[in-house]
């Protein structure tokens, strides 16, 4: 799990996420466990893909696709 890498401290050269960043319920706590495996000119990159559903206005879902 993100909240739990099985890697030494400073092992990671580089973390690279897409899609995947509205999806870790505690972001404080996997970004922490990212930062302690990343060497210590390591990089994380995430992209996140704006075009789902997930970032549209509340207003802008109808009912049946809330369910």
């Amino acid at each position: 799990s993100i909240y739990s890498l099985p890697i030494g401290d400073e092992r990671i050269d580089a973390i690279i996420g897409y899609s995947s960043f509205d999806s870790f319920l505690y972001l404080d706590k996997a970004l922490e466990e990212a930062w302690r495996v990343l060497k210590p000119k390591g990089r994380i990159i995430f992209l996140q893909d704006q075009t789902t559903d997930l970032y549209k206005p509340k207003d802008d879902f109808p009912p049946e696709k809330m369910r």
